[in-house]
């Protein structure tokens, strides 16, 4: 019971509309990032940003759950990260993300010996 350890759960789609304020979050109130891996995760500008945020710039642990729509990227998708993430209306950059720390991040994140992760049934393994 997450009320009786005085936690609280915050969700990223409840605030998409400043990503300033998002990141910052990510940065310093979260204790634990979990990511969620669907096949549209990682290509999301907002979860690429919080990932990175979590792995350089937070003392946040990090964990990933595994879906059966995940699709990990190929090395072409991580050699070209700003084709692979879709910036429409949003770019890292303006937040002071660059796409190495964003390629670094997503390794981390995919790597079994960095982050801990769950399987949900059919999901794909590492």
């Amino acid at each position: 019971n997450l009320r009786s350890r005085s936690q609280s759960v915050f969700i990223d789609s409840d605030d998409l509309d400043d990503l300033d304020r998002l990141f910052e979050i990510v940065k310093t109130k979260v204790v634990t990032l979990v990511v969620y891996l669907t096949r549209d995760t990682l290509r999301r500008p907002w979860c690429a940003g919080e990932v990175t945020t979590a792995f350089k710039a937070s003392k946040a642990k990090v964990l990933t759950i595994w879906t059966p729509s995940f699709i990990r990227p190929t090395s072409r998708d991580m050699e070209d990260l700003p084709t692979y993430v879709d910036e429409t209306g949003c770019s890292l950059r303006q937040y002071g993300i660059f796409w190495e720390a964003v390629h670094e991040s997503f390794e981390r994140l995919l790597d079994a010996d960095v982050t801990p992760a769950i399987y949900l049934a059919h999901a794909p393994r590492r």
